[in-house]
């Protein structure tokens, strides 16, 4: 599978939780943010360590976020970019970060899309397999939900995501 589902992750409004001012962020640190995500998006470490170095306004790769709150975790989670969230993850980035308004971890991200390589490699990193969402849900609920019948392809993915989950003590 080379998308994930409908709902698009990247977005033209970007923020920033550091920076000179949170409630000004500069437009440079804007357009480095959305060429951060983009980049993590399709995977392209280099670009993503190249905007990092030259835009201090963005703290680090930590401190990019999209408009839903997404750090670049969930965004390589999503898009089962591996070599991303490996990178990530030796950046520092935290494998189970949740999103703050439904508590949505990048692993749960990677399951709903169908990535098992990106569950494997977010467990690697010490990805929380048990963690839950607002609703109580945890990554491995996820990998049972039913997908819509045009997209068989996500559910024989979530089915392997389940595999994996089941492999490492998910419960």
């Amino acid at each position: 599978m080379s998308s994930p589902q409908s709902t698009p992750l990247l977005s033209s409004s970007f923020a920033l939780r550091s920076g000179p001012s949170p409630f000004q962020p500069e437009t440079a640190a804007l357009a480095a943010a959305e060429r951060v995500l983009s980049a993590v998006a399709r995977g392209d470490i280099e670009t993503v360590e190249e905007e990092v170095g030259k835009e201090s306004a963005l703290g680090g790769v930590r401190g990019v976020y999209n408009s839903r709150g997404q750090a670049c975790m969930h965004i390589a989670a999503a898009y089962g970019k591996t070599k991303m969230i490996e990178w990530l993850a030796d950046s520092g980035c935290n494998p189970s970060e949740s999103l703050a308004h439904v508590g949505m971890t990048p692993l749960h991200l990677a399951v709903l899309n169908g990535r098992a390589d990106a569950v494997r490699e977010l467990i690697k990193a010490g990805a929380n397999i048990n963690s839950r969402d607002s609703h109580g849900m945890t990554p491995l609920t996820c990998a049972t939900l039913p997908t819509e019948s045009h997209v068989k392809e996500i559910e024989i993915a979530r089915a392997a995501c389940k595999k994996i989950l089941l492999a490492n003590g998910a419960r």
